[in-house]
């Protein structure tokens, strides 16, 4: 069972992140096999900021901090900013909607 979440995390690191030009390394919420990554947040569970909360990472893993800082910004095309709040949203609720939970 180990050696299967070892495998697991090492594909991750490989295949599932992304240099970033402005925030380095990455979590990407896909990748298509061929080197392309989309790069996005769903504010839905799972998503890449629930990922300590899953134990997928460590809180303070600098991957996961990094990803966390582009998810809350406006380089995430799911991150909305109005004058009544800001937060994630996702493509399964609409565009410029954020998740209300």
């Amino acid at each position: 069972c180990t050696a299967l979440a070892d495998e697991v995390e090492l594909a991750l690191q490989k295949y599932a992140t992304y240099n970033h030009p402005k925030y380095g390394t990455i979590y990407a919420f896909e990748g298509d096999g061929f080197g392309n990554h989309m790069l996005m947040d769903d504010a839905n569970v799972p998503s890449l900021l629930a990922m300590p909360y899953l134990g997928d990472v460590d809180v303070n893993d600098t991957i996961y901090q990094n990803t966390r800082r582009f998810v809350w910004s406006e380089d995430n095309p799911y991150f909305f900013k109005g004058k009544a709040g800001e937060g994630i949203g996702g493509p399964h609720i609409g565009y410029d909607m954020v998740w209300p939970m």
